[in-house]
């Protein structure tokens, strides 16, 4: 047992995921903790925790799946909000993909979308990545 009275060996799944989730390319950019936090927050709001999929799988994958789900939201008519989330998701894998950085993608689709410094749309845009990565579908309210 450590000092916080946890064992020292245990091994925290949410740091497994972040490993998952993040490439060597961001492992410079480790400390926003607002994402966390934001993360927290869903999770806490949804009152039961989604079931996250077991395996994490790759941007070339999930890019073909956002296009199939963009082609689905069109044919049923989704909201505009819901089309536009998709299409920020697929910008973001094709960016991603090409081998730009989680943060600097996020930052080039805010100046794509926003025409502005908007630090709070960027960390809305990881939030959004994060969770269509773990659960491979949009969350469902904002």
């Amino acid at each position: 047992m450590d000092e916080s009275g946890s064992n020292g060996e245990q091994v925290d799944d949410t740091a497994s995921l972040n490993n998952q989730l993040d490439g060597p390319q961001d492992d410079d950019v480790i400390g926003l903790e607002g994402e966390e936090e934001d993360t927290d927050l869903l999770l806490d709001a949804v009152g039961a925790e989604p079931k996250a999929k077991d395996d994490v799988r790759s941007w070339e994958e999930l890019c073909k799946q956002i296009k199939d789900d963009q082609r689905q939201g069109y044919r049923e008519y989704a909201p505009h909000s819901h089309i536009n989330k998709l299409t920020i998701l697929r910008n973001f894998a094709t960016l991603h993909i090409k081998g730009r950085a989680r943060i600097a993608v996020s930052k080039e689709i805010v100046w794509q979308f926003h025409k502005g410094a908007g630090m709070h749309f960027a960390c809305k845009i990881r939030f959004i990545v994060r969770h269509y990565q773990l659960f491979e579908q949009l969350p469902d309210k904002e």
